[in-house]
């Protein structure tokens, strides 16, 4: 992601450890920046509205869809945008280059504003927003910005896609032919079958053979080791892949985050994020 998203700091509307603002110099900015926003609809005719979070923030949604819906926690955004200043001056955009996507709810180091945006906008949905520098960089220059700014982004939404549509894309994508989708959204793909053999249960210990990847087939780990069935050593959906093979068996696994890492996450692995599993039962002890 462009670095331009990355705050400094947190900027809030009153005084912060970061911005080193009186109240009454932030009250003064808010008012500016307001009126700034204001001289700017003015001018240039733009039918814009504050929006009802309070947060200063200006928009008009410029192309509609009232078929779309809002993005919720897990769904991944893709996105289209350009930023400037209110004289014109461009800061970004991704007009040269693909549109951005992003996990709605993960770890997003994004401007508020921005954040704030995305919100505001239906999928297909295109928007003006007026972003007062209390969500944006506040009193930090950064680059072109100067402190206490006011940015114009032009926002188009994409596309929005829910961790089932992640998974059954990957699928599709890779051609791979579904053996079972259980209760808990674990899709399992049989690949090396045996003709006999004994499912394995609680309190069976087995090794497995394994490589996890995320979605875009990034490696996040792999390795052999030792699992007692029901012990709850590993995450729910691993534990459950294992549950599906026998003994010489091979299979690919797709767990959605409620039986992986979550809401959290962890380590490298953000929240809400499907991962990949292809394991290999070595032994039953």
């Amino acid at each position: 992601m462009k670095k331009l998203f990355f705050l400094i700091c947190p900027i809030v509307a009153l005084l912060s450890s970061c911005s080193g603002f009186l109240e009454s110099d932030v009250s003064k900015t808010q008012k500016k920046n307001e009126q700034e926003i204001l001289d700017y609809i003015s001018r240039t005719n733009l039918n814009a509205k504050a929006s009802t979070s309070g947060s200063g923030v200006y928009f008009v949604v410029t192309q509609a869809n009232t078929t779309g819906r809002q993005v919720l926690a897990g769904d991944e955004v893709t996105f289209q945008y350009k930023l400037s200043l209110l004289d014109g001056t461009l800061i970004d955009s991704t007009a040269s280059s693909k549109p951005i996507s992003l996990i709605w709810g993960a770890n997003i180091n994004i401007i508020s504003g921005f954040l704030e945006a995305i919100f505001l906008l239906k999928e297909g949905e295109s928007g003006v927003f007026l972003i007062p520098s209390s969500q944006a960089f506040g009193n930090s220059a950064n680059g072109k910005i100067p402190a206490n700014a006011v940015l114009r982004l032009d926002l188009k939404i994409d596309k929005l896609r829910t961790e089932d549509q992640q998974i059954d894309d990957y699928i599709a994508n890779k051609k791979l032919t579904l053996t079972e989708k259980t209760s808990t959204g674990l899709r399992f793909i049989s690949i090396t079958k045996v003709a006999s053999g004994s499912e394995l249960k609680a309190p069976n210990v087995v090794t497995v053979k394994y490589t996890g990847t995320l979605l875009n087939d990034k490696q996040f780990d792999t390795g052999t080791f030792d699992v007692t069935i029901g012990s709850g050593g590993v995450i729910a959906g691993f534990s459950e892949a294992v549950q599906k093979l026998k003994l010489g068996e091979k299979g690919r696994f797709i767990l959605p985050s409620k039986i992986a890492y979550g809401t959290n996450g962890s380590g490298t692995i953000p929240p809400y994020t499907p991962l990949v599993f292809d394991i290999e039962i070595m032994a039953v002890k």
